[in-house]
């Protein structure tokens, strides 16, 4: 899915890619949330471990490397938290913005408007990531702005 944004994705964004950039957002988000409602976490769930077949709407979204997901009751959410947090860091704020974000986590919990307990849960997955974000900084000694130059080809 990195490169599939990459490629398609680019700003500024034709009409088409607008339209394609929304339903492939839900149709991830959609994929997620059965993930998550059969009890699946990925434990490793950026957007590299997203696979893309074929093009445009009709591709079809496959999670891949899954060899550390895990089985976890569907109520636990700290593991969903992880899982969205991993997303949430690895998603290119160059490509996706701050509104396909909301998007996704609108389509993900199959609501309109978020409530008092969606914006607590969204809290923890941005306090998540930006502990991924630092533990990446501090590990790969680059900040994360740089983090994503030269990571496409």
């Amino acid at each position: 899915l990195e490169r599939y944004l990459f490629r398609n994705w680019t700003p500024p964004v034709r009409h088409e890619a607008a339209l394609d950039k929304r339903r492939t957002i839900q149709a991830f988000a959609l994929l997620t949330r059965q993930m998550h409602k059969a009890g699946l976490v990925h434990r490793d769930f950026y957007l590299g471990h997203v696979f893309v077949h074929g093009k445009g709407s009709n591709g079809l979204l496959s999670v891949i490397d899954v060899q550390r997901a895990s089985q976890r009751p569907s109520w636990w959410l700290r593991s969903k938290i992880k899982d969205l947090a991993s997303l949430h860091f690895s998603s290119d704020p160059h490509y996706i913005r701050p509104v396909d974000r909301l998007r996704f986590l609108k389509s993900y919990w199959g609501v309109e408007k978020f409530t008092f307990w969606h914006r607590l849960v969204l809290f923890w997955i941005e306090r998540k990531a930006m502990r991924i974000r630092r533990h990446t900084e501090k590990t790969m000694g680059i900040p994360y702005e740089e983090f994503f130059k030269n990571k496409y080809y």
